[in-house]
């Protein structure tokens, strides 16, 4: 499924002094994040006052971030691909 399908939309603001910003809308709201990130290899992890660490796989092509996150839900795993574009 898209993000236009999931109906959310997320805007990540990773800055150079290693902290991040994120917007999250969905159909319950407007969720903003703040916290810092860091690199080891293909793994981001981005760390929140709220939640703590999360490590997420990455790779990067030129212009575009493409994370890769699989859960599992009711014993079934799922993977969601989401893809940023620099701007």
């Amino acid at each position: 499924m898209t993000a236009e399908q999931w109906e959310i939309s997320v805007t990540v603001v990773i800055k150079s002094d290693h902290t991040y910003q994120a917007t999250i809308i969905d159909d319950e709201g407007t969720e903003n994040e703040t916290g810092t990130w860091s690199v080891s290899g293909n793994e981001l992890t981005l760390t929140d006052s709220v939640e703590g660490p999360e490590e997420l796989e990455f790779t990067i092509q030129g212009n575009k971030l493409t994370i890769t996150v699989t859960e599992v839900d009711e014993g079934v795993n799922v993977t969601m691909i989401q893809e940023f574009e620099k701007q």
